[in-house]
């Protein structure tokens, strides 16, 4: 009896100590992703692309290419808003795509700001954020640029 008791206790040990490699695996794999991920693509979300007329209205656009550098899946969300003086949103956009692995992806918000919102255009708010691993694990970034009137043409 007591020889079937060590055996189901190297058993158990085993496992432990497979399970628990597993896990360190899995947190590396998932790290290595959401820091190279985060950080290529965070750096896209500067270029505005600004249409239209204040007549007629403007038309904010903000295009990145996602890139996937890392080892799992990624879900990257973009959430732009346009502030008026007083705090208020005059637009909203969100977009959202799932990476593969080495893969990347066309993503852009476009924001329209009616005419009559144009001059009381103050800021731009920006939310960014990465998951991975199932989207258990993820990172965001929060921004906003303010500023004294609309911003400036094409």
């Amino acid at each position: 009896m007591a020889g079937k008791s060590k055996g189901i206790l190297r058993l158990l040990t085993v496992v432990s100590i497979v399970a628990t490699l597993g896990v360190y695996a899995v947190i590396v794999a998932s790290s290595y992703t959401m820091a190279t991920s985060f950080a290529q693509n965070a750096m896209g979300l500067t270029a505005f692309q600004v249409s239209g007329d204040p007549s007629t209205g403007i038309t904010l656009t903000l295009p990145i290419t996602v890139r996937n550098p890392g080892l799992l899946e990624i879900s990257i969300t973009l959430d732009v808003k346009v502030l008026s003086v007083g705090g208020e949103v005059i637009a909203e956009d969100i977009n959202s795509k799932r990476i593969p692995p080495g893969s990347s992806h066309a993503l852009s918000v476009s924001l329209f700001v009616p005419p009559d919102k144009v001059e009381d255009l103050a800021g731009v708010r920006i939310f960014f954020e990465c998951r991975t691993l199932f989207d258990l694990v993820g990172i965001s970034l929060s921004a906003e640029v303010g500023g004294e009137g609309p911003p400036p043409g094409p």
